[in-house]
């Protein structure tokens, strides 16, 4: 059907009833809805060991290699990337801005910038690195250090073995890592739980919304708190210094922090 309209364009302009700029916008016009219908759904890459560098873009529809090369398996609207015959150190791929990206990696660094779609990321060992991503991010690691910026949207993150740092961002969170810190600067958290069991957490210019809880088992934990929030802090073993205040007129934010032997200092930011 698609060559039949390039067909009926070109007469057009043969028989004079369209000009050589109008021809040319028509053209245009029929190319941008064929790469649109050729917009996939889903990206799913799997690699073992090489880096990837994703970037969304909002001028292209379909995936685009800048560095290395993964082989492609089209399957409907779902876009499989995998390792192919040929090793490469650094894959850096181009994609929509609104992509949904599944990434599965035994050992990998993996960076992604600016998406606007669901982003879920599995590998064995791996550092990953996100910024301006919005929408649901899932992120599992059995090894690995997770560093994230300017993110929107339901954030869950956990490695048995690494740190967690979440900058400039408002997620609603579930972070929890076994032996790692977790820290976090300007950001607000909204019925959010951090969970760790030989790490310390450290949340600076926080703010809390809605239900939120803190527990570790070995950690210390640190906060400096924005706005209005009740808390209700405890430590069996350590100590608990509370340094807020707040007027808790009619706040409806809460949060709780728990730790069996670290200690607990909490504090106010005025703003």
């Amino acid at each position: 059907m698609s060559e039949n309209l390039y067909k009926k364009i070109e007469e057009l302009y043969l028989l004079g009833r369209i000009t050589k700029d109008e021809k040319e916008a028509l053209l245009k016009a029929l190319d941008n809805k064929e790469e649109t219908t050729n917009s996939i759904s889903q990206i799913q890459i799997n690699v073992k060991l090489c880096d990837l560098e994703i970037v969304g873009r909002e001028d292209i529809h379909y995936p685009k290699f800048e560095q290395g090369s993964l082989k492609i398996i089209r399957d409907g609207n779902i876009l499989r990337l995998e390792d192919g015959l040929h090793f490469n150190s650094v894959v850096r791929i181009l994609v929509p801005f609104n992509s949904n990206i599944l990434i599965k990696s035994v050992s990998s660094d993996i960076s992604v910038v600016s998406v606007l779609g669901f982003l879920q990321i599995q590998s064995v060992s791996s550092d990953v690195q996100i910024s301006d991503v919005s929408d649901r991010i899932i992120i599992s690691l059995i090894s690995g250090d997770v560093e994230t910026t300017n993110l929107h949207g339901k954030l869950n993150i956990t490695t048995k073995s690494g740190d967690i740092k979440i900058n400039k961002s408002k997620v609603s969170a579930v972070l929890k890592t076994y032996s790692g810190d977790i820290v976090a600067n300007d950001t607000e958290f909204k019925d959010s739980r951090f969970n760790t069991f030989n790490g310390d957490i450290t949340l600076k210019d926080a703010l809390f919304l809605n239900k939120n809880s803190i527990n570790t088992y070995f950690g210390d934990v640190s906060i400096e708190v924005i706005g209005e929030v009740l808390i209700n802090a405890s430590s069996s073993m350590g100590d608990v210094s509370n340094k807020y205040h707040a007027s808790f007129q009619e706040t409806s934010n809460e949060l709780s922090i728990d730790t069996k032997f670290g200690d607990i200092e909490i504090e106010g930011k005025e703003t």
